[in-house]
């Protein structure tokens, strides 16, 4: 150190002196330094080996800003945290903590845009911005310059993300003729269903709405109503032939004022859909003519029902049961006709008919509630009453009446024949009385005294009682009562009474010494000498009834009953088999 020894001002105070700040003279003036390397001496940040700050600057005096000191993507945000003192670029002013430097939507605070990304690089995607239900699209309207997220790329603008089927690429289909179906060759794509557009397509004829996939078909008139790419096949009106349709059922005497819950059905008995358009439905007063293309399907049962609604039929159901609605034809309780005609202008068909006739015997066998049925469905002329029977199962119930209706309304009738004795069940009791068993049946032999009203005529096989005493004729003279037991005056279902036109005499019957055998054991009294023996009941406590014994005075040995009980005329009458029961005896 002398007077020229040359010192560095170190007004930063951060130990480097500044080569442009002098001062000459031997001693070190204060706040001077030998050192002469700082780079700038008015920032104590700025020195050789600085550590580096984010604030702009190369602190260590070095050669190029780092980068995340540099906003590349120019949105005013640098990737570092900007230090405490504050951005020294006056001339660059920047924030930090930009969390993508590489898209200048993406910084603190940014404004939420809709393309994919967390735009103020905050926590959690907007529920707008995620495709909730996978269509490709989300809720919000994608910002202009385009979804960011390019691993899941996404359209806007869903209407409603709960519903795949539903964003701005749905395609609609046009219903011109508003029958509910939608053309495939007129469309509109969009979220929200426009107004006279469907999501259906299957349409084949927009201009007409009797033309769509499901609509009736009709037969062999060049025109594909149904959609299914051909015209239907079958047999029309002109076309049938007796026989085809078979009357199977009818139900003509119901609840309800004006017939609106009858019906009657019929059975296709051809192999081909058939169209009964234009045939008639006639009884002896009034008929209809089918004004409607309606189908019955090979082999199955159609109902021709007066009123089809369950407000005015006794809440009939018809929905899932095929059926014609048909107007004013009324059948009469009492006696009609059913028939279906076919008339060409010229000449009348009669394709099925019925003619019944209940003011009288009941013919056909229905009843109030209770539909009449066919035996047998491949019978063309059914227009038999032998051939008819009545229905057993329940259809309906009208819970608002309580009315009960019994039948088979389209679907097969029945058993007529349950058990198979040839019998058919009739609801008024003329037929067959127990259609479960074949034993009976009103062809059947009626047993003697068995319970059981073999023949159905209400009456049961008894022995005749003429005195009246509970007890019937012992020559087997019988009759008929109505009680199934016997018990009517004047009837039994025994033949023991020995003197039937007494009504002191019969089994069991108390005896006197009046010479009458009252209680039929071959004895007139109690005095007759047959070695001394006398009938009389004893209670058998063993089996709890009573037992008739013939009681002898002489004295012998109860092991020889038997033989006393033969040699007097007895045989096969029980007797005594143990010394107990003979001690108790002893005493009567």
């Amino acid at each position: 150190m002398n007077p020229d020894t040359v010192w560095y001002a170190d007004v930063d105070g951060d130990g480097f002196g500044d080569l442009n700040n002098t001062q000459s003279q031997c001693l070190q003036p204060s706040g001077y330094l030998s050192d002469n390397t700082d780079c700038d001496d008015s920032d104590g940040t700025l020195y050789p080996n600085a550590p580096e700050l984010c604030d702009g600057q190369v602190n260590d005096c070095g050669g190029s800003l780092p980068s995340d000191e540099i906003d590349n993507d120019g949105d005013g945000f640098v990737e570092c945290t900007v230090d405490s003192n504050g951005w020294d670029d006056s001339i660059n002013l920047k924030e930090g903590d930009d969390c993508d430097d590489g898209d200048d939507t993406l910084y603190p605070n940014a404004p939420e845009l809709c393309d994919g990304q967390v735009n103020d690089c905050g926590g959690s995607l907007p529920s707008d911005e995620i495709d909730n239900d996978g269509d490709g699209f989300v809720e919000c309207t994608v910002d202009s310059n385009g979804w960011d997220d390019s691993t899941n790329l996404k359209e806007g603008d869903d209407c409603d993300d709960g519903d795949a089927g539903l964003n701005p690429d749905t395609v609609w289909y046009a219903d011109v003729d508003v029958d509910g179906f939608g053309d495939l060759n007129n469309t509109q794509s969009q979220c929200l269903q426009p107004s006279g557009y469907l999501s259906d397509n299957t349409d084949c004829d927009d201009s007409n709405d009797t033309i769509y996939v499901g609509a009736s078909d009709i037969i062999d008139d060049g025109i594909d109503q149904d959609c299914d790419g051909s015209d239907a096949t079958g047999l029309t009106a002109e076309e049938l032939l007796v026989g085809d349709l078979i009357i199977t059922e009818f139900f003509i005497d119901g609840y309800i004022a004006g017939g609106a819950d009858e019906w009657f059905e019929l059975y296709n008995a051809t192999t081909e859909v058939v169209d009964i358009f234009g045939l008639t439905i006639e009884d002896s007063a009034n008929s209809v003519q089918v004004a409607e293309h309606v189908e019955i399907q090979p082999g199955s049962y159609f109902v021709m029902i007066n009123n089809d609604s369950m407000g005015s039929n006794g809440n009939f159901d018809l929905q899932n049961i095929p059926h014609y609605d048909y107007p004013y034809v009324q059948f009469n309780n009492g006696g009609d006709d059913i028939a279906l005609v076919y008339d060409d202008g010229s000449t009348q068909t009669v394709l099925a008919s019925i003619t019944y006739d209940n003011t009288g015997v009941l013919d056909f066998h229905y009843a109030k509630g209770v539909s009449s049925i066919v035996s047998d469905r491949t019978i063309v002329s059914n227009d038999d009453s032998t051939l008819w029977c009545s229905s057993t199962s329940q259809y309906n119930l009208d819970v608002a009446t309580g009315n009960v209706y019994v039948g088979t309304p389209g679907a097969p009738n029945d058993s007529c024949d349950v058990d198979a004795d040839g019998s058919f069940y009739y609801v008024d009791g003329t037929g067959d009385c127990d259609d479960s068993n074949a034993a009976v049946n009103p062809s059947a032999t009626e047993l003697l005294g068995d319970g059981v009203d073999q023949d159905c005529d209400g009456t049961e096989l008894c022995v005749v009682d003429d005195d009246a005493d509970g007890y019937g004729n012992d020559n087997g003279t019988t009759g008929f009562s109505t009680s199934l037991t016997c018990t009517e005056t004047g009837f039994a279902s025994t033949t023991d009474d020995c003197n039937d036109s007494d009504a002191t005499v019969y089994p069991y019957a108390p005896e006197n010494s009046d010479s009458v055998d009252h209680n039929c054991d071959g004895l007139e009294d109690l005095n007759t000498p047959i070695t001394s023996c006398v009938g009389d009941a004893y209670f058998d406590t063993s089996l709890g009834i009573d037992t008739y014994f013939l009681v002898c005075s002489e004295t012998d040995s109860w092991a020889n009953a038997l033989t006393i009980c033969e040699n007097a005329g007895y045989d096969g009458l029980p007797t005594v088999k143990t010394a107990v029961l003979n001690a108790e005896l002893v005493s009567i």
